[in-house]
C-alpha cells in the first residue's frame, strides 16, 4: 500500500510511527528523531537547530490509527537479536574438572567485568594455585557469609606469568596473582575438601534468564494488554529524557516502573530493561560532568568512557553486561552489591541500581575508591554504622575524662 508523502517519515521513509513534532514544525517518527539527535542537532529537513523538548501529534496518531491500522499493526512487532557465543563463554563450558576456589575477603565486592590482583598468603592457597595451573588456569572466586558459601562465584583465569615462582617447593609468600573474568556461575555445592585443604567445586554457567531467548531470533508481537504497557513505557522512557534534570520526576518513573515489574513480560521487560540502562548513565553522566576535570579522568582511569545504548535493539547478553558494569561502578555496600551479583533478572538489578543512583541525587555515587579501606567503609551495613556511631559517642567522653586526670 503506498503511504501518502504527509504520513511518511522523512527519515525512515516509511508510515509515521508514534510521530512528533519538533520546534521547527516537521513530523518525524519519534526514534526516528532521537537516533538523529544523538548525531547531529540539526532538523535533517530545514536544518535549523533542534533540542529534544517535542511533542506527540495526537492528531497525527489519530489518523494514522484510522486509516492505516494494519501497518500499525506490523510496526508493534520486534525483533531481538540472538546472543552470540563469546570466547569466555566457551572456555566456561569446556572445563572438564572441578575447579579449586579462592575465598574473597569479606570486604571484597564480586569481580563483575576485567582483572583483579588476589593475594595467596596461605599455603593451602599455594597448594591450591599449583593444582590450578596444572588444571587448565581456572579458578571460583567466591564469597562465604557466617561460614556458608555463597552458591554463586566468577570464574576466573590467572593470567599472571607464574613461571619460576609457582615450582618453589619453599614458596615466598605473600604472592599477588593476576586473574581476568571469564564468566558468572552458579556452584555445585557443597564444595570438597582436598587433601592439600582448599576446597574445590563443579559449577554451571549462569546468566541472566529471558523468557523469549529460547530460539536463535524471535520476533515479537505485542499486542492487548501488552500493547497498552509498551505505550505506558514509551511515555515514562520521554519523560525520562525530557526531564532528566529534575530528580523527583525521575525517581517517579522509576516508582512507576517499579510498580509496573509484574505485568512485565517478553518484550515489555527488555524494553523497560534498556530505559533503565540509559536512565542510569544520564544520571551517572550528570555527576561525572557536575564535577572536575579530575573526577571524569578518575573514573575513566578505573572504568574506561561510561558506554553509551546506542543501538534500539541490543542482545539481552549485552543488557546484562552493562547491568553488571553498572554495578561496579556505583558505591554500595559488598552486600548489597553480592546480593545484585546474585540476580538472574536484568530489570531486577536494574531498577535496584537505578533507584539508589536517583534517591541520592547529587550525593556522589561513583565508586573511585579502590583501597582496602574504602571497601570495608563500604561493605559496613548503615544499621551497624549508626550503632558503632552511638558507641563512639558514649565510650570517647569517658576516655578522654580518664586520660585527663592521670
Amino acid at each position: 500500500m503506498t503511504i501518502p508523502k504527509e504520513f511518511e517519515c522523512p527519515i525512515c521513509l516509511n508510515l509515521l510511527f508514534k510521530p512528533v513534532t519538533t520546534s521547527c514544525g516537521h513530523n518525524f517518527c519519534k526514534q526516528c528523531i532521537d537516533k538523529t539527535l544523538l548525531v547531529t542537532q540539526n532538523c535533517p529537513i530545514c536544518k535549523l537547530q533542534l533540542t529534544n523538548d517535542y511533542s506527540p501529534n495526537l492528531l497525527l496518531v489519530q489518523i494514522i490509527n484510522e486509516r492505516f491500522p494494519e501497518e500499525i499493526n506490523s510496526r508493534y512487532t520486534f525483533t531481538i537479536p540472538p546472543d552470540t557465543t563469546s570466547d569466555a563463554d566457551s572456555t566456561a563450558v569446556e572445563n572438564k574438572v572441578f575447579v579449586p576456589m579462592y575465598f574473597l575477603n569479606f570486604y571484597e565486592p564480586p569481580l563483575f567485568e576485567g582483572n583483579r590482583n588476589i593475594v595467596i598468603d596461605k599455603l593451602k592457597e599455594y597448594r591450591m594455585l599449583q593444582y590450578a595451573l596444572a588444571n587448565g588456569s581456572n579458578i571460583i572466586l567466591a564469597k562465604k557469609y557466617l561460614n556458608k558459601t555463597v552458591p554463586v562465584g566468577t570464574l576466573v583465569k590467572i593470567t599472571s606469568n607464574m613461571i619460576g615462582t609457582i615450582n618453589d617447593s619453599n614458596p615466598r609468600l605473600p604472592l599477588t596473582v593476576e586473574v581476568s573474568v571469564l564468566d558468572r556461575v552458579k556452584l555445585k555445592l557443597p564444595a570438597t575438601l582436598t587433601d592439600f585443604n582448599f576446597y574445590h567445586c563443579d559449577y554451571v554457567p549462569f546468566t541472566d534468564k529471558w523468557i523469549f531467548t529460547k530460539t536463535r531470533e524471535t520476533e515479537l508481537n505485542v499486542t492487548g494488554s501488552e500493547r497498552t504497557i509498551y505505550d505506558e513505557l514509551s511515555t515514562l522512557e520521554d519523560n525520562i529524557n525530557k526531564f532528566c534534570k529534575n530528580y523527583d520526576t525521575i525517581v517517579e518513573a522509576l516508582r512507576k516502573l517499579k510498580n509496573m515489574n509484574n505485568d512485565l513480560t517478553g518484550y515489555n521487560r527488555y524494553f523497560a530493561s534498556t530505559i533503565l540502562i540509559n536512565t542510569c548513565i544520564i544520571l551517572l553522566k550528570r555527576q561525572l560532568h557536575s564535577g572536575q576535570k579530575s573526577l571524569r579522568a578518575r573514573f575513566e582511569s578505573i572504568y574506561g568512557s561510561l558506554p553509551i545504548l546506542a543501538d534500539s535493539s541490543p542482545q539481552t547478553k549485552k543488557l546484562e553486561s552493562l547491568s553488571l558494569y553498572l554495578s561496579k561502578v556505583v558505591l554500595a555496600s559488598t552486600k548489597t552489591k553480592w546480593e545484585w551479583y546474585s540476580l538472574e533478572d536484568t530489570f531486577e538489578r536494574l531498577i535496584r541500581i537505578a533507584e539508589l543512583i536517583a534517591q541520592s541525587r547529587d550525593r556522589n555515587v561513583l565508586n573511585l575508591k579502590s583501597t582496602m579501606l574504602s571497601e570495608l567503609a563500604n561493605s559496613v551495613d548503615p544499621v551497624i554504622s549508626s550503632v558503632v556511631f552511638i558507641l563512639v559517642l558514649f565510650i570517647a567522653p569517658r576516655l578522654y575524662r580518664k586520660l585527663a586526670y592521670r
